[in-house]
């Protein structure tokens, strides 16, 4: 995992919005992603650590073996596992679009 100012790399294709252009393990099952349009968040995608693909992520040096990887756009790890644009973005998918539809109500 490389540590630096957010968007510090070189060569990065910052064409496509949602792609992940940056990510950075701020601590255990913590990132920080940064996308191609300058959108930045942090997040902790543990509750969704679960399955034989997700679940070598729940120790906390496996997890931080986080990397982007420019060509998909999304962070993955050594594993296989792989985290996309979408969920990054906006969490849940399902539950950030039902956040939507009912205002206040969650």
């Amino acid at each position: 995992m490389r540590y630096g100012a957010l968007g510090e790399e070189e060569g990065i294709d910052l064409m496509e919005e949602e792609t992940v252009v940056y990510a950075r393990v701020l601590r255990p099952y913590v990132l920080r992603v940064l996308f191609a349009d300058g959108f930045q968040r942090e997040l902790d995608p543990g509750p969704i650590l679960h399955g034989a693909i997700f679940e070598p992520l729940r120790d906390a040096q496996m997890f931080g073996h986080a990397r982007v990887d420019h060509e998909l756009g999304m962070v993955v790890w050594p594993n296989g596992a792989d985290l996309a644009p979408e969920f990054l973005r906006e969490g849940d998918p399902v539950k950030a679009a039902r956040e939507r539809a009912r205002p206040g109500v969650k």
